[in-house]
């Protein structure tokens, strides 16, 4: 009982705060936003300043990592990035050994699932 009280309690603080939930989940208007500012093409430019023109596989991506904290519903926090580009900047930010260990992770999972050919 003393427990329930206590969550009660959290409950009632911050039910009139504001609560972020850390989702990749991203909301239409925002998906729909960043698309017409990035003219549905990759944003990514280069160290020249040459932007990539792929409309190929483009992802919604996270300009500051979700891994770090980054938030999805954030218009300023979001760009499309072609899959080559989102690899190479996921690769320089969050570097090659994490990447490399992710793949590996969803590779076996696939494998588990049967979903490889």
């Amino acid at each position: 009982k003393a427990q329930e009280e206590k969550i009660q309690k959290v409950i009632r603080r911050t039910k009139n705060s504001e609560i972020v939930k850390h989702t990749r989940y991203t909301p239409v208007a925002v998906k729909r936003e960043v698309t017409q500012r990035d003219e549905a093409r990759c944003s990514y430019e280069s160290a020249e300043g040459k932007r990539c023109d792929s409309t190929w596989g483009l992802t919604m991506d996270h300009r500051w990592p979700f891994a770090r904290g980054g938030r999805s519903d954030l218009v300023s926090n979001r760009r499309l990035l072609c899959q080559a580009h989102n690899k190479l900047e996921a690769e320089r930010i969050l570097g090659k050994s994490v990447m490399s260990r992710h793949k590996n992770l969803l590779s076996s999972e696939n494998r588990r699932l049967g979903l490889t050919e």
